[in-house]
């Protein structure tokens, strides 16, 4: 889509320094959690549970990867990790696409 819209625009597009970013998790440490409730009130997707003075928990099916429950824990007790890759999260890589040039003498 990048690549048509310069195209139309006149530009030169070099995309080859571009990656995809690792998507990311928050995960309570519980070692260090005191239950202060910061971080359930300011996420925007309800992805942290627990009650006040507990030890919290994140849903990681519903974690956005947002680092806004990071920013307000006063423990520094919430990190952020890659999520693990299940069937059910699995997919496949983008395809690097040949230059004209190489496809044409890989079909000879």
């Amino acid at each position: 889509m990048a690549e048509q819209i310069a195209i139309l625009l006149g530009l030169d597009l070099d995309l080859s320094a571009v990656k995809e970013p690792e998507l990311l998790v928050a995960r309570v440490s519980e070692a260090t959690c005191t239950g202060c409730t910061r971080c359930f009130k300011v996420c925007p997707t309800d992805a942290i549970v627990g009650a006040p003075k507990q030890i919290h928990a994140v849903v990681s099916d519903a974690c956005i990867g947002c680092k806004k429950c990071i920013e307000v824990c006063p423990t520094e007790c919430l990190q952020m990790h890659p999520i693990e890759v299940t069937l059910r999260n699995w997919r496949w890589t983008k395809p690097i696409a040949l230059e004209e040039s190489a496809a044409s003498e890989a079909l000879c």
